[in-house]
């Protein structure tokens, strides 16, 4: 388990602070030793100039105590896996590395389970989740058969320079438009029950905005999330687990 608030020992040795985890979790010490080595190679806390591991935890970053953490969790090789908002505050390259390794768990056969208030990394990385707002259940499923279900009225459109402002007021006035999520240049539009794309379409060219991308779609999990949590008159506190 990967709580959200970090509770390692600061003024201990990066090696030591695993061996001790390990020991915890039933781990021998040659073997904890072979294990450590691999997740701090693997995460460049070991390279050919800097050995982290002899650093004292309160020298690090806080990304790199994050993974450190993230290594004392797996260094059991646990069967179920919990992650408390995993990827909180890490730069990119660091969420990115643990993004792949919840994957080649999830290869690998490992249950794991993760909270996130981001709904790309819900999408990218589950294969089922559940949403909830308050305490209470307001959807659960597959990822694929929580779009589908949400499907078939939703429309992406991109627009080149210049047309955000046209086309924003537009939407805002426009009889067959459920709901707008604007993006910048990229919109997710929900279309109200009946209405037709293409004439959405021909709509929007006739305006004078320069289209670069119009297709049907499924709606994204971020998009179903706004929807489901509105419809439930609640603030957007809540979590997600696949």
């Amino acid at each position: 388990y990967l709580p959200e608030e970090r509770g390692l020992y600061k003024k201990m040795q990066v090696y030591r602070v695993l061996r001790f985890l390990a020991e915890l979790k039933g781990v021998g010490a040659k073997e904890a030793d072979r294990r450590i080595h691999q997740w701090m190679e693997r995460f460049d806390l070991t390279t050919a100039s800097k050995d982290w591991g002899l650093a004292k935890l309160e020298e690090l970053s806080r990304g790199m105590q994050q993974k450190v953490q993230f290594i004392g969790t797996l260094i059991h090789d646990p069967d179920l896996v919990i992650l408390d908002e995993p990827f909180s505050g890490l730069d990119p390259i660091n969420a990115q590395a643990l993004k792949d390794t919840v994957v080649e768990l999830k290869k690998r056969g490992k249950t794991v389970i993760f909270s996130t208030h981001l709904m790309d990394n819900a999408e990218r990385l589950c294969d089922s989740v559940c949403i909830i707002a308050r305490g209470e259940k307001v959807l659960d499923g597959t990822v694929s058969g929580v779009k589908a279900e949400h499907g078939g009225n939703t429309v992406a459109l991109s627009v080149g320079a210049g047309g955000t402002e046209v086309l924003a007021k537009l939407l805002a006035d426009h009889a067959m438009i459920e709901k707008v999520d604007d993006s910048n240049r990229f919109f997710e539009i929900r279309l109200r029950p009946g209405a037709d794309p293409q004439a959405l379409l021909r709509t929007i060219v006739a305006a004078g905005v320069p289209v670069q991308r119009f297709e049907l779609v499924q709606p994204s999990l971020h998009q179903i999330f706004l929807e489901k949590v509105g419809a439930t008159g609640v603030e957007p506190g809540m979590s997600g687990h696949g």
